[in-house]
């Protein structure tokens, strides 16, 4: 499966799954820009900073540059489209995935919204949804005039599990992991999902594919540090709400590598027939299946 020839970039890339989509893509061939704020890794950030991620897509064999953006200011994001359509003249892949997931480890999982502060989801909604906005909106401007083109962000219930849910609909109590992350979070990522279908209707007469895609349960670095947390039995206080959300998890499945995500991002950007997909929200392990791709 080979993207030579086509230009991507990838956001929130500095760290976790934005790393594994990142690599795969500069693996199959393509051209891969990525954004974080910084290009550096901050003191006690896990994972690898975006230098270490070029450093590493390098030492494979591909071709990759990291662009510093801060996704909360549209000026950023406008600049980084500005560059790639100077350099490149085209776009073929947009992997929207930044997400201020930090604040997922506030202390705050588990506790109903009136808890959170008030300003929670416009915090998220910045990065997390009005991001993927403008950057979907810059990148259809180049994919409409090429008449190709795919777009994927991440999200976190595939139109499986919503049916799954809708079936087994329970509201008594923390029903499920969507739940428990709290209200801004799925809001946000609902948003998502509505800009998926959406952007999809508008882009099917251009040949550009737009999904959400749902990677799995992922071995991200965040997550590996509370594995062993788990593991050992020793947390913060502040921590214990996420830790009682991800210990199902842990006891029931085994994470992948935050590479199998862009698996299937490479799987898709290589099937000319990928346009029956668009506007759905697709779960990562059927895909898997379907092309036959690893999990590690």
């Amino acid at each position: 499966m080979s993207l030579r020839g086509k230009v991507a970039l990838v956001t929130g890339a500095s760290t976790g799954i934005g790393t594994g989509y990142a690599l795969q893509l500069a693996d199959a061939g393509a051209k891969v820009y990525i954004t974080a704020r910084t290009k550096e890794r901050k003191p006690g950030q896990p994972g690898m900073s975006m230098a270490e991620v070029v450093e590493e897509s390098r030492r494979r064999g591909g071709w990759m540059e990291a662009i510093k953006c801060d996704h909360s200011k549209e000026g950023d994001i406008i600049s980084v489209f500005d560059k790639i359509e100077m350099k490149d003249g085209r776009i073929d892949i947009l992997v929207n995935n930044c997400f201020p997931s930090g604040l997922l480890y506030n202390g705050k999982i588990g506790e109903p919204f009136w808890q959170w502060a008030t300003d929670t989801l416009s915090i998220m909604a910045g990065p997390g949804l009005n991001a993927h906005y403008v950057a979907s909106t810059l990148a259809a401007r180049m994919m409409v005039k090429q008449k190709s083109g795919l777009i994927v962000t991440t999200t976190d219930l595939s139109d499986e599990e919503a049916e799954e849910m809708r079936r087994n609909e329970d509201v008594t109590g923390h029903p499920d992991f969507y739940y428990e992350t709290g209200m801004a979070s799925s809001v946000v990522k609902a948003g998502i999902d509505r800009m998926t279908r959406i952007m999809a209707m508008d882009l099917r007469p251009y040949n550009v594919v737009v999904v959400g895609l749902q990677p799995g349960f992922v071995l991200t670095q965040h997550l590996k540090i509370f594995k062993e947390k788990i593991e050992s039995g020793k947390w913060e206080e502040s921590e214990a709400g996420f830790v009682e959300c991800l210990r199902p998890w842990f006891s029931t499945g085994v994470p992948s590598s935050v590479e199998y995500p862009g698996r299937a991002v490479v799987a898709l950007a290589t099937d000319a027939t990928a346009i029956k997909y668009t506007g759905k929200l697709l779960q990562n392990d059927t895909l898997a299946k379907h092309y036959n791709y690893s999990t590690n």
